[in-house]
């Protein structure tokens, strides 16, 4: 059900709502939503790898390594499914769109957050995924 909405002491029916948020979403710049979508893939490829690493050589950390994998894919699943459907080519509704802007700011913060506990569980692979410009991620097209 469509609900009326109230913006700056306007009332606004609920399809406006939708219309003024989705407007809104995207004030967002492409460049942000492509700077953390980047940001979490990378962190991601770093997770995977420390992971590999861990169950060598620090096999104690495991769980709380997979753990942080499934909060950060919980925090940026909105961002991952845009950015997979612009992959394929698929199109992104508007909904969607909105709620990868809405995901923007908790995926960034959880990918700061990967990023410091790979740092402190193995600096020399977290540094060689982390910080290396060949390590090549690109943002969707």
């Amino acid at each position: 059900m469509i609900t009326t909405r109230e913006y700056r002491g306007i009332r606004l029916g609920g399809w406006v709502a939708l219309a003024l948020a989705l407007a809104l979403a995207g004030c967002a710049t492409r460049a942000e939503g492509d700077a953390v979508y980047m940001k979490q893939h990378r962190a991601s490829i770093a997770l995977t790898q420390v992971v590999l690493v861990a169950e060598l050589e620090n096999p104690a950390v495991v769980d709380m390594l997979y753990d942080s994998e499934t909060a950060l894919n919980m925090a940026c699943k909105p961002l991952q499914e845009a950015a997979y459907r612009k992959l394929t080519k698929e199109p992104v509704d508007p909904v969607l769109k909105l709620q990868a802007y809405g995901a923007l700011d908790s995926c960034d913060a959880k990918a700061r957050e990967i990023e410091d506990l790979l740092w402190r569980i193995d600096p020399q692979t977290a540094g060689h995924y982390l910080d290396n410009p060949l390590v090549s991620v690109r943002a969707p097209q």
